[in-house]
């Protein structure tokens, strides 16, 4: 089942990407890219590496 990411606090998503096995600087490139850029895409995320989109999505 999908976890929905938005509404996370950075400090949840610093939990969120550490529980998939990333290192918690992760959580800020997506909160950059979903409260500054508004983008909610994985794929268009062009910052995140094509393996980590795919882990995502």
């Amino acid at each position: 089942m999908k976890k929905e990411l938005i509404g996370l606090s950075v400090e949840a998503l610093k939990e969120e990407m550490e529980s998939l096995g990333e290192k918690s600087f992760r959580a800020k490139q997506l909160w950059h890219w979903i409260y500054n850029k508004g983008e909610t895409d994985f794929f268009s995320m062009t910052t995140l590496s094509k393996s980590f989109q795919a882990k995502l999505n």
